[in-house]
């Protein structure tokens, strides 16, 4: 019989950098508030919690998807330290409300028979993805290794910001912030693609490359290697802005093989400026 009650992580969380950090601490946490407890066990690779079916906690959080389990008391506590940690990344779900998990059972059953096999160490930290020089379209990132769905592939702070309003104050904000970058910024973003080359060199690579920090916002950032990702009808990443941390993430939003291009969507409908993803 499923668990009625549970939560989802969603977007699961990346294989190394922070994402496994904050899920170490989160780990450690969890040791810790139930180290006397004889329904959780601390095993080679999870935390066990003797009360239901899907409740594990991998200490390798990219394989995470679902906890669930019966009495609630153990979920709820479990789900408001992982909300400590991550948010509202943290999907809760209940069939008693009619609401149901964004996973299926098989996907997580899928996941949970992982936890007995860890990851190489070598792979762990391995790149995700590089820059390459792509036929009729530029530079572009392609995947080095098989991508998962919902790995955070990018996490960037814009180079620079500016709002993208009319080309003539376009200008007028983003050359003070330009001249204040070092020299070696100024060429990183110099060297980014400008489409509009009838235009100030401002202008036309900050048109050609910025994304809205936040969605329908005239606020634009331009990064070093976000900026690369390119478009297509049919993607298989999302972006997004976070506006606490003030950074652009790229996430998979389907398995992505390695060799294939990394793409996101541009919104067409919106100001010629900027480019603006649709965000779910």
């Amino acid at each position: 019989m499923e668990d009625s009650h549970g939560f989802d992580m969603l977007p699961r969380l990346s294989s190394g950098g922070k994402d496994q950090d904050t899920w170490k601490h989160f780990s450690d946490n969890v040791k810790t508030t139930f180290k006397d407890d004889d329904k959780v066990k601390v095993r080679d690779n999870y935390i066990q919690f003797d009360v239901g079916q899907n409740s594990f906690l991998p200490f390798e959080g990219h394989k995470f998807l679902r906890f669930s389990g019966n009495p609630l008391s153990y979920s709820h506590i479990v789900l408001v330290i992982m909300r400590m940690f991550f948010g509202p990344r943290v999907r809760e779900w209940d069939d008693i409300c009619g609401e149901c998990g964004y996973y299926s059972q098989n996907e997580v059953s899928d996941s949970v028979r992982l936890y007995e096999q860890p990851d190489p160490p070598s792979s762990i930290h391995a790149p995700l993805f590089e820059v390459r020089d792509i036929p009729e379209k530029g530079r572009g990132l392609i995947a080095k290794v098989d991508i998962p769905a919902g790995t955070r592939i990018l996490c960037e702070k814009p180079l620079l910001q500016a709002s993208t309003t009319t080309p003539g104050d376009l200008e007028a904000t983003a050359a003070p912030r330009l001249k204040a970058l070092s020299q070696s910024q100024q060429r990183k973003f110099l060297s980014l693609h400008n489409s509009f080359p009838g235009e100030h060199p401002l202008n036309g690579i900050i048109r050609t490359n910025a994304l809205p920090c936040g969605p329908g916002s005239i606020v634009g950032g331009v990064y070093l290697t976000i900026s690369l990702v390119n478009h297509s009808c049919l993607p298989n990443s999302l972006n997004n802005w976070n506006s606490v941390a003030g950074h652009e993430t790229i996430h998979a939003i389907r398995p992505i093989k390695a060799g294939e291009e990394i793409t996101i969507y541009y919104y067409k409908g919106g100001p010629s400026i900027v480019r603006r993803p649709i965000l779910k």
